[in-house]
């Protein structure tokens, strides 16, 4: 993101109890850009929320009180969200395909996730940390969809 961008960080801990407050973190922060409407907010608020989940039933296996740090940034063309956290890695390429028949919910996360953002990437940091990077464009378009 471009070095004149405004961010904004949340750290909590692994409790879908939390998804209340960090709505509310990324809706606040968010809602100060004038180039992002109410259905740009929505969906960002969407990726976290969905990112965080994922982070807390497969990563930590619903295990509660285990850290994760978001970090939010807002360029003017571009929000990011930044979500790190100290779970088991993440392989994107190993979450079956989302079968969107109403059956199945596998992989459903991570499709929500790139339908919504025009970048998603997972690295595994030298620390030990995971970092999912989510950017999407002002104003959003799908052009590119990436997944480390």
């Amino acid at each position: 993101m471009k070095n004149n961008s405004e961010d904004a960080i949340l750290d909590t801990l692994s409790n879908l109890d939390n998804l209340e407050q960090i709505s509310s973190f990324v809706r606040t922060f968010f809602v100060r850009s004038p180039g992002l409407n109410d259905s740009d907010i929505d969906a960002l608020e969407l990726v976290v929320t969905e990112a965080v989940v994922n982070v807390i039933e497969h990563g930590y296996h619903g295990e509660t009180g285990r850290p994760i740090s978001i970090q939010l940034q807002l360029g003017p063309s571009e929000a990011g969200i930044y979500i790190y956290d100290w779970a088991d890695p993440f392989d994107p390429t190993q979450v079956p395909p989302a079968i969107l028949d109403g059956n199945h919910f596998d992989g459903f996360g991570l499709f929500i996730i790139e339908q919504n953002t025009n970048e998603a990437s997972y690295t595994r940091e030298p620390d030990g940390r995971n970092r999912g990077v989510f950017i999407r464009h002002i104003p959003f378009s799908q052009e590119t969809i990436l997944c480390n």
